[in-house]
């Protein structure tokens, strides 16, 4: 955002410290993710793929996604009302578009998620380590 094209030093601040709140939750689901897929990884790593632990890791990982991105969207709405106030030119008329366009939608990783996890249960539940053609 070009701060030349803002109304007040104040303004422009307050729309920086918004946007991080905005994008806070999406962050902490995004770690929150990672972890569950980190931990998934390792317990596949000793054979045990199609857990009832790894499918719960899973399905809380696309919870915290999906509930970061409603927070997300809904605080977006509220951003373009701050940008209309607060900025003159092509900043301060602006319209809310969902991150699905550019690929950064957390609903989009949730749904991933869940597909995974749908898949994840095809899986048996432990895999023998050792040659199986004997």
């Amino acid at each position: 955002l070009p701060k030349s094209e803002c109304v007040s030093d104040s303004a422009y601040t307050k729309i920086l410290v918004f946007r991080f709140v905005k994008d806070l939750p999406v962050f902490a689901a995004s770690a929150i993710a990672v972890l569950a897929l980190i931990k998934l990884m390792h317990s596949a790593a000793d054979g045990q793929t199609n857990t009832t632990e790894n499918r719960r890791r899973l399905k809380l990982a696309a919870l915290a996604l999906a509930v970061s991105s409603v927070i997300f969207n809904l605080l977006g709405l509220v951003e373009v009302n701050m940008l209309n106030e607060s900025f003159t030119g092509i900043y301060g008329d602006v319209t809310y578009t969902i991150g699905i366009r550019s690929g950064c939608e957390p609903m989009l990783y949730a749904f991933l998620l869940i597909i995974i996890e749908i898949y994840l249960q095809a899986i048996p539940q432990t895999e023998k380590a050792g040659n199986t053609y004997d």
